[in-house]
């Protein structure tokens, strides 16, 4: 259990006293030079004390560099307590914390170096693009620019003998499937006991970087992931325009790993368009979700308008031409036109219990009214006028009473 405290030591707020609390130990230092009217700390200066400096003599320079570049005070506190702790955490007889004997340990020694190195790296880098760091310094989350300007996360994992061995990058990219990579589109009508576990496939991507082993940085594997990242540019293209320009129904929050939007067409219908990593401008796969005398003509239109699918145009601009119609965009719907809830639960998602969100993509043919599979199954069930064949239930819709069936597991 440790605590900071820091306080000021004037009244015009340019020097500072403070202590860490770490183990019933008080380790003193403080900050000075400090500019209240600058924006941030370029300024300011860190001192140690005689407790404190054994502990980060090796990396001094790099919590100053750290210190300079922290927008404020409280920003540097934290990572000043945390870096405290993993060298505290690297000595091997706590009990005779912190003597710089201990600190000389062969393990120590090594943290040390590897923690050393890497901070010095990321100050190099910038801190403003660190976005996590482990405990052992070895697992780290840096945000990476593409060249369309895009924010993405880069995991990086460091061996322990870095940078002799290269390190590992990781990379949220979608997954490219060779099924999809060897068929034309497909189309298909989901009206009973739809999941989105099937809507997306999430894949962290781990890439292998070119490495000269002890003379490179942690900028070559940023630089490196800028151009795999680059790689996917046209297919997130299409999926920033539909983002942009009509009502995404699922995934609430799309990853950059998703190659699948569920699209809004109208009222009870909808549908999921999945775009292929490799060949985003070829024909999409379609399902189209709702009723079936009105999915049934749009089945038909998408199905005899593949053959007229133009690469030079985006996706969207192509569904929109085959299908008649335009998207429903924010411009000119409110996305609560298209979010049925379940006529017997009230509720859009619905957790299964193993994981697995149902969306109320069950239609009632006659009024349009939507259901979970599993709740309209649950109230069919108890009505002793519905009745079973196989697996498919039989029944009258709650809303209207009118004939409606589905598939019960």
């Amino acid at each position: 259990m440790s605590s900071i405290q820091i306080f000021p030591e004037d009244a015009s707020l340019t020097s500072y006293f403070g202590w860490l609390d770490i183990e019933q130990q008080r380790y003193m230092f403080r900050i000075i030079d400090v500019d209240k009217n600058e924006s941030n700390l370029r300024r300011a200066k860190l001192i140690l004390s005689k407790p404190l400096y054994p502990i980060l003599s090796q990396c001094e320079d790099t919590l100053q560099s750290m210190l300079l570049q922290s927008s404020t005070l409280d920003n540097f506190l934290v990572e000043l307590d945390a870096i405290v702790r993993r060298m505290l955490s690297s000595v091997s007889n706590t009990s005779q914390r912190p003597i710089i004997s201990n600190l000389q340990s062969n393990n120590s020694n090594s943290n040390a170096k590897l923690f050393s190195k890497v901070t010095d790296e990321l100050s190099t880098i910038g801190w403003d693009r660190v976005r996590n760091v482990d405990d052992n310094f070895q697992q780290l989350e840096l945000a990476c620019t593409d060249n369309s300007g895009r924010s993405h996360i880069v995991q990086i994992e460091l061996p322990s003998d870095y940078p002799k061995s290269p390190p590992i990058c990781i990379l949220n990219v979608p997954e490219t499937n060779s099924k999809n990579n060897s068929s034309n589109s497909s189309t298909t009508n989901h009206t009973t006991n739809h999941t989105t576990t099937n809507h997306h496939q999430r894949s962290k991507r781990t890439r292998t970087v070119l490495w000269v082993p002890g003379q490179q940085h942690l900028r070559a594997v940023l630089e490196q992931a800028k151009v795999w990242l680059s790689e996917y540019n046209t297919f997130w293209n299409e999926f920033d325009d539909f983002d942009a320009n009509t009502w995404i129904l699922e995934p609430v929050r799309p990853s950059r790993s998703d190659s699948l939007r569920r699209i809004a067409l109208r009222k009870h219908c909808s549908v999921e368009i999945t775009i292929k990593p490799d060949r985003p401008r070829d024909v999409c796969t379609c399902t189209f979700i709702g009723p079936e005398h009105i999915v049934a003509d749009l089945r038909t239109a998408f199905h005899s308008g593949q053959r007229t699918w133009d690469r030079n145009l985006t996706v969207r601009n192509n569904m929109e031409r085959i299908l008649g119609q335009s998207f429903p965009s924010p411009a000119t719907s409110s996305k609560s036109d298209f979010s049925v809830e379940c006529g017997v639960c009230y509720a859009y998602r619905l957790d299964d219990g193993n994981g697995t969100t149902l969306l109320p993509d069950t239609t009632c043919e006659s009024c349009g009214q939507h259901f979970h599979a599993n709740c309209i199954g649950e109230w069919l069930q108890a009505l002793p006028s519905t009745r079973r064949s196989f697996n498919v239930l039989f029944g009258n819709c709650p809303y209207c009473t009118r004939p409606i069936s589905v598939q019960k597991s």
